[in-house]
């Protein structure tokens, strides 16, 4: 049976299950503790040190981690003093001089977890030097697109490869201030057993880990498109329903026929819905599963058909 504990947050009491983080109460709650780190699918860190909240040891109150402090029975918890802010704010300057701001060409330039924070904190630029002389890019592989000179050391990426994926193909260098995520090697993720999952890029906060875009390449064909050339547009079913959701629209709903008219008013002569095609890959993958699994012969199987 569950045992619950009281407690306080700000005044006011909830009860609570044993065995929660005082991070993952405030969310339930709808209380709003700033992260970076946190990350649902992985083990807390608390690396950022961005979720820090104020908890009463004896008649004081100390500074704490939310997301990975375990909530204890009558424990009180302040979220927002004015000491809190300040620690927060010092944090995320030192976070900030670590990334090198190269927003304007960036694809997460509207989707970052950093800028996003900063922006709420106010901070335009960290106070800081930017102490990221020397970095490397990686750009030798089909899909990934490694910036060493955005990574915030939250180690997101490297607890993915290692929790997620289990392919451990991604490591950490030196210590301290100086510290480095990265592919494995310390060179390129094209020389480890990197099977492009992408799932450390879905975790990445700041955009130092990115899929490789396209868009420039279609850009050029459409602007020198030549005479009697013609360009076609194929997209995913999954695009239909996800491409509203960039707009703020509503998550599930079938947008095909605007993004069919905005293909066309883009350029492309002809755009082609492959569903039927996306049908049939799955009868015979999944059929191909089947061969594998009876004749226990060259599993596992990655498939990326959506």
């Amino acid at each position: 049976m569950a045992k619950y504990f009281e407690i306080k947050i700000n005044g006011k009491k909830y009860k609570v299950q044993e065995g929660r983080t005082i991070l993952e109460v405030a969310k339930e709650n709808a209380l709003e503790i700033p992260t970076l780190c946190y990350h649902p699918d992985l083990k807390p860190n608390a690396s950022c040190r961005l979720c820090l909240v104020e908890v009463k040891t004896g008649e004081k109150y100390e500074v704490v981690t939310s997301c990975n402090t375990k909530i204890a029975d009558q424990m009180e918890i302040k979220l927002d003093t004015p000491r809190v802010k300040k620690i927060r704010k010092l944090n995320l300057e030192m976070l900030l001089s670590d990334h090198i701001k190269k927003c304007d060409g960036c694809n997460w330039h509207d989707n970052c977890e950093l800028k996003a924070l900063a922006h709420k904190f106010g901070l335009k630029a960290s106070r800081f030097p930017e102490r990221r002389r020397k970095f490397k890019i990686d750009a030798k592989t089909p899909s990934i697109l490694w910036d060493s000179s955005k990574c915030v050391e939250c180690g997101n990426c490297l607890s993915t490869c290692e929790e997620i994926t289990g392919l451990d193909n991604i490591a950490s260098k030196y210590r301290g201030s100086s510290i480095i995520f990265g592919p494995k090697d310390g060179k390129s993720f094209a020389n480890t057993n990197c099977v492009f999952c992408g799932q450390c890029i879905l975790r990445c906060p700041s955009g130092s880990l990115q899929e490789k875009s396209e868009v420039e390449r279609v850009e050029r064909l459409l602007d020198h498109k030549k005479k009697g050339q013609v360009l076609v547009a194929q997209f995913a079913p999954s695009a239909r329903y996800s491409i509203g959701e960039l707009f703020g629209k509503q998550a599930g709903k079938n947008f095909d026929k605007k993004l069919i008219t905005a293909l066309r008013n883009l350029g492309f002569d002809f755009v082609f819905d492959v569903n039927f095609g996306a049908d049939i890959t799955t009868v015979e993958e999944a059929q191909e599963l089947i061969e594998r699994l009876e004749t226990k012969r060259n599993l596992p199987m990655f498939t990326s058909c959506c």
